[in-house]
């Protein structure tokens, strides 16, 4: 008869070498993937941000430009610089009073009745071009406005351009 050795149980404790390296490697690429996600996140609400600001000053700026045409009788001719983005203006006159909108160093300033109301774009936002139009019809005419804005915030920097008009009767 054999006696057959009992095997003895070893009970490690502990990892290795390579389990460690393999357990740091994948701590580090989840660790930068994160990083990297958090960062394009903070650039894509930076762009966001900008956008906004933008969209909301030309959106407000081009509805008083309507309104005004809507509401005027005529366009002064010789206090209106037309087709020209960089010296842009506007006078537009009714029964009652004449409004009238400018392109001054990055902003559109607002007069009525020669009173002037100061700038209607919002602080942050720069006007690159304010370019009137006109197309005198049978009956009135068409005045055409060409609004372009641009805001950085960071190191983000956005540029629109808007557009807006009215019939003259």
């Amino acid at each position: 008869m054999r006696i057959i050795n009992s095997c003895s149980v070893r009970v490690l404790k502990g990892f290795t070498l390579v389990e460690m390296l393999v357990y740091l490697a994948i701590f580090f690429v989840v660790t930068t993937a994160s990083t990297t996600f958090l960062l394009s996140l903070n650039n894509l609400i930076s762009q966001y941000k900008v956008e906004t600001m933008l969209y909301k000053s030309g959106t407000n700026a081009l509805e008083q430009v309507v309104l005004s045409i809507r509401q005027a009788d005529q366009v002064n001719i010789t206090n209106s610089t037309f087709n020209s983005p960089a010296t842009g203006r506007l006078m537009v006159e009714s029964t009652a009073s004449s409004t009238s909108f400018a392109l001054n160093s990055g902003s559109l300033t607002m007069s009525v009745n020669g009173i002037n109301l100061g700038n209607v774009i919002s602080e942050g936002v720069t006007v690159t071009g304010f370019t009137v139009y006109r197309y005198p019809l049978t009956v009135g005419e068409l005045v055409r406005v060409k609004l372009r804005l641009s805001a950085t915030t960071g190191s983000i920097t956005k540029d629109i351009t808007l557009y807006g008009g009215s019939i003259i009767r």
